[in-house]
């Protein structure tokens, strides 16, 4: 089956829809989880609008390192999660337009979690 989550942070819950999606099928054929993120934080972190959430960015040569993070923390599903670091609009066009060319099926799932500002 083909998930997609849009907005997925540091993977806490694409790990835990991977974990669930997975366990459904346990004689495969296992599904694929897109998470969409551009993985640069948001304004409130840029801006540190509380203490400590510009930290969350963990700033790298002048670089958020949230994909790294992200790849750290989902390695053990990475069988299942597929990232897609684009901005959930272009990843809904480029998505579509795969679908209707039916390179890829509808997503079966779809987990909204993104642009909190």
């Amino acid at each position: 089956s083909f998930l997609l989550e849009l907005g997925s942070f540091k993977g806490g819950s694409a790990l835990v829809i991977a974990d669930c999606a997975a366990e459904a099928c346990p004689e495969g054929p296992l599904p694929c989880l897109v998470c969409v993120d551009t993985f640069l934080g948001d304004t409130a972190m840029w801006l540190n609008r509380n203490v400590g959430w510009r930290d969350w960015l963990m700033m790298e040569n002048g670089l958020p390192r949230l994909y790294w993070q992200f790849l750290a923390n989902v390695r053990r599903r990475s069988n299942v999660i597929l990232p897609l670091p684009l901005a959930s609009l272009c990843a809904l066009r480029a998505l579509s337009e795969l679908v209707v060319r039916k390179d890829v099926p509808p997503p079966d799932f779809i987990y909204l979690d993104s642009a909190h500002e």
